[in-house]
């Protein structure tokens, strides 16, 4: 049986994100949502989306895929099944949003904390769980 790949989407190119292995060799160490997804033979990078061009530039760099400042263009182009976010914890819940009106991933994969309120957090999962998002 041939095993499914799963396109994965990283948004936030910071320290999680791509930088803290950055300058490793890749049997070193995997310290970031970058590395991990594209070593990983069940998953394929499909890119990345920042606002900073010269993280974006690395990233294509690095890893030879397209890295976007806008995130809707991403989400169409790529069709990820799996949309990592690793952005600052105060724009999950926008990001989460501006996700779920043109895409319906799979899964997300949001770094800790999920939220700084506990409604906050609730909403995130109903907005996932009303879209069929795990």
């Amino acid at each position: 049986m041939q095993r499914m790949i799963e396109k994965c989407l990283i948004i936030g190119l910071g320290k999680i994100g791509f930088e803290y292995d950055l300058k490793l060799a890749p049997s070193a160490a995997v310290y970031t949502h970058a590395r991990a997804f594209s070593i990983h033979p069940s998953f394929e990078l499909a890119g990345a989306v920042d606002f900073p061009k010269d993280k974006r530039d690395l990233f294509e760099k690095h890893f030879n895929k397209p890295a976007y400042s806008d995130l809707k263009k991403a989400l169409m182009k790529e069709k990820p099944s799996i949309v990592i976010i690793a952005v600052p914890t105060s724009l999950h819940i926008n990001i989460i949003r501006e996700i779920l009106t043109c895409h319906k991933p799979k899964t997300i994969l949001c770094e800790k904390p999920l939220a700084y309120s506990l409604s906050e957090a609730r909403e995130i999962l109903k907005l996932c769980k009303d879209n069929g998002v795990k």
